[in-house]
């Protein structure tokens, strides 16, 4: 092959050799038009780096795929076309030259003296909606493309999310971008042990969740970095925290702040932070709630102090920190706001508590959350009410209330054989609910006047379990309650056969105990009977029991409203037992006893209605025709749960799992079960043959 020499090296490309001469004939035209030789250098110079040069590009995809031609080298006078990549869901919409997208898109390599080498960003449209966020009207596949359009010149540019995320990479905002998060009531939660923002800019966060049960906290705010989270939702269900803050840090507004950690605070606060707590609400259900080491304000000095904003909650402390060997003691600020605690407003070894508003008393009192007795704190003038109950039982002996506010619901204190009048000062002014806590404690006395919660026939008694008690063996007799009360009721004696009329009154258990402890023959009616116990039922019978009309039979804790152990029970009439266990049936019959439920209403809101464990279960009368609507029994898995002897004479049964589980042993002869729907329940019916 014939070889060309061009600077020094062999060409032996014939497009080079055409170019070189059109080099060439260049100089010899300029040489005839006089220019001279600097003239002649600098062109040479131009032309030859335009001509001679070889340029690369360097591809963004953000998710597509290019052809296998596309170019990757190019000279100077090739102006080729740039590939069309494609990513299944997307419309491609250009190849820009920056990753926000702006100016004109390219569609081939630049040519001449605008020849270089070039890095080059696909532009993608969602056709189906399924872009994950977007800046303006420029939608990203992913957030991290998202976050990596941002321009590094700390102008803050808005981020909106576009749908619920799972990211297995965490997004990392550098130093010098400034990002809005406007979530859009989207959700972000991670896949692994990632922390979901490592911050080393400027973050401002509101509208939507961050959800994450992976072994790293939600957000890392380092140090030199800012974030202001004014919204949002934030949970953290695993041993580390919402957030991690070594910068500077503003939490203020709906921000809503939860942790199941036990060995992290909800949010902690580094030697180097600073953190300000404005608004919103930070929770830890397992630890303290505020781990500080550096500069903690909650709330603002001055202006009109707030007693309900932010809310701290901490089910150990409402503030200290696990770090060790701290050069001082961190402090923290409180003005204004309410802290939560169970052990202390603050670990007293740990950290100390700085300013507090000034001219306001810390003012203290209870609250309870769930089965958990809570502290409350805040920084407030109050009054001291006490209360002497005057030989009566009572649990809460005194109550601080803020000045002028009124006093609310107040304690209702027990004495056996009186009534209870209410509460009044030591000159005899009646204290009530609607008094308004001025500047001065007060003390207040139960007054009492002699009263009788039952009576048999013409004769009264102080206590419903006082007349149980005297009602003699083997002799029907009816009790007629006389007001609500507060009882633990026991018929041991099977001798004893007792009508127990509530007269529209109302009997609850004083602790976790049954109510009612039924071993003789036992009949209620015109009442309710209701339990919050989470240890066990509203009625446990032994015995004989009859359930009969107006009677209610309620339990809102964890437990049944009626267990029939190896009793005989009988539900009819206007009867109605509902109970809201999550594990428990509202019925149940074990120990081989006999349950007819001849009328009336059984509903579980979140188990099944009946449960049949051992024993016999007759539902209806057997007499040749059959109700299709009483009695009913509706559960949320089934209306009746047999593991045993189940007859099946009338009634509407429901559940939404199955209306009934288990065999049916017995039906009304000439029907059929029949099953149906009804919304969202399975419903069974007998139906003639």
């Amino acid at each position: 092959m014939r070889r060309y020499y061009k600077y020094k090296k062999y060409v032996n490309n014939k497009r080079e050799i055409s170019r070189l001469k059109f080099i060439l004939i260049l100089v010899a035209f300029l040489i005839a038009l006089g220019l001279g030789y600097s003239a002649l250098s600098d062109i040479l110079t131009i032309q030859g780096s335009a001509v001679l040069g070889t340029y690369s590009v360097i591809y963004h995809l953000n998710g597509g795929e290019n052809p296998e031609n596309a170019v990757l080298r190019f000279e100077a006078f090739d102006n080729i076309p740039l590939p069309e990549p494609t990513f299944i869901g997307y419309t491609f919409d250009g190849w820009f030259e920056n990753a926000q997208y702006s100016g004109t898109p390219i569609t081939s390599t630049p040519i001449g003296n605008d020849a270089r080498n070039i890095e080059i960003y696909a532009k993608w449209i969602s056709n189906d909606g399924s872009a994950a966020a977007q800046i303006g009207s420029v939608q990203y596949v992913t957030i991290h493309d998202a976050i990596n359009a941002v321009p590094d010149n700390g102008t803050q540019t808005t981020v909106e999310l576009l749908k619920d995320i799972v990211i297995d990479e965490k997004i990392e905002i550098a130093a010098t971008k400034n990002v809005l998060f406007d979530l859009k009531n989207y959700q972000i939660s991670n896949n692994g042990s990632i922390n979901l923002i490592e911050n080393y800019g400027t973050v401002e966060i509101y509208n939507g969740t961050f959800y994450s049960n992976a072994q790293q906290g939600i957000i890392n705010n380092n140090e030199g970095a800012t974030i202001l989270i004014r919204g949002g939702r934030f949970e953290m269900y695993s041993g580390r925290q919402v957030l991690y803050n070594a910068g500077t840090a503003t939490i203020t507004g709906s921000a809503d702040m939860y942790s199941t950690s036990t060995q992290r605070g909800t949010v902690q606060n580094l030697q180097t932070g600073v953190m300000t707590i404005t608004g919103g609400t930070i929770v830890a259900t397992r630890f303290f709630a505020i781990d500080n080491a550096g500069t903690l304000t909650i709330g603002e000095k001055g202006g009109i102090v707030s007693i309900s904003n932010p809310v701290i909650q901490g089910s150990s402390y409402g503030v200290s920190t696990i770090l060790t060997d701290l050069a001082t003691t961190p402090e923290f600020n409180f003005y204004d706001g309410v802290i939560k605690y169970v052990n202390g407003l603050y670990n007293e070894e740990k950290v100390a508590l700085g300013e507090r508003e000034p001219g306001y008393e810390l003012y203290t009192s209870k609250e309870k959350i769930g089965n958990v007795t809570y502290t409350i704190a805040a920084n407030a003038n109050y009054m001291t009410i006490s209360f002497d109950p005057d030989e009566g039982e009572l649990n809460e002996l005194s109550r601080n209330v803020i000045t002028g506010n009124q006093l609310g619901t107040l304690p209702t204190p027990l004495k056996s054989g009186f009534a209870f009048d209410g509460w009044f000062t030591l000159d005899g002014t009646q204290i009530t609910e609607s008094y308004v806590a001025g500047d001065d404690d007060i003390d207040v006395i139960a007054h009492w006047s002699r009263a009788s919660y039952a009576k048999i026939g013409d004769r009264y008694y102080d206590s419903l379990k006082q007349a149980i008690n005297n009602v003699p063996d083997n002799t029907e007799t009816t009790v007629e309650l006389l007001r609500n009360t507060q009882e633990k009721i026991s018929i041991t004696s099977k001798n004893k056969n007792i009508i127990l009329d509530l007269q529209n009154h109302t009997i609850t258990n004083p602790d976790n105990a049954a109510v009612i402890e039924n071993a003789g023959r036992l009949t209620i009616m015109n009442g309710t009977i209701t339990t919050n116990s989470i240890n066990t039922a509203a009625i446990n019978n032994t015995g004989t029991l009859f359930i009969t009309n107006g009677a209610v039979i309620s339990a809102t804790g964890d437990r049944q409203a009626l267990y029939n152990n190896g009793g005989t029970t009988e539900i009819s009439g206007t009867a109605r037992l509902t109970a809201t266990a999550a594990a428990r049936a509202t019925v149940h019959n074990l120990n081989k006893g006999t349950l007819r439920i001849l009328g009336g209403t059984i509903i579980s809101s979140n188990q099944e209605a009946v449960k049949n464990e051992s024993g016999t279960v007759t539902v209806g009368t057997q007499d040749g025709n059959v109700d299709t609507s009483l009695p009913l029994l509706q559960g949320k898995t089934y209306g009746f749960n047999n593991l045993s002897t189940f007859k099946f004479y009338d009634g509407l049964l429901k559940g939404i799992t199955k209306a009934i589980n288990g065999n049916i042993t017995e039906v009304e002869t000439g029907y059929h079960k029949q099953d149906g729907t009804d919304g969202n329940y399975k419903t069974a019916i007998l139906v003639a043959d």
